[in-house]
């Protein structure tokens, strides 16, 4: 399975927004970062050409940090056998 970082999923006002929302609730909350995740299920490793068209299908919207997040994860998936729409 290959876990591929995505865009950040919320924009600067949505960012914003939230965060204040969670300090509300949570006082002790300094910071948020949300981005997409991307799940590949592949039988064998890909080749550095089938990794390039994968890369290339998945780089859309704002760039994502070079330096990873660190906190805790919160990861959010669809429930359990949910097909997507755009997997056939």
């Amino acid at each position: 399975m290959l876990i591929l970082r995505g865009a950040p999923a919320l924009s600067a006002f949505r960012h914003s927004k939230l965060l204040e929302q969670l300090k509300q609730k949570v006082s002790a909350v300094s910071g948020l970062y949300a981005e997409f995740a991307h799940f590949a299920d592949v039988n064998d490793v890909l080749t550095s050409e089938e990794q390039q068209v994968l890369d290339r299908l998945l780089k859309y919207g704002p760039s994502v940090p070079v330096q990873e997040p660190s906190g805790r994860l919160f990861l959010v998936l669809p429930r359990f056998g949910t097909i997507s729409p755009w997997s056939s």
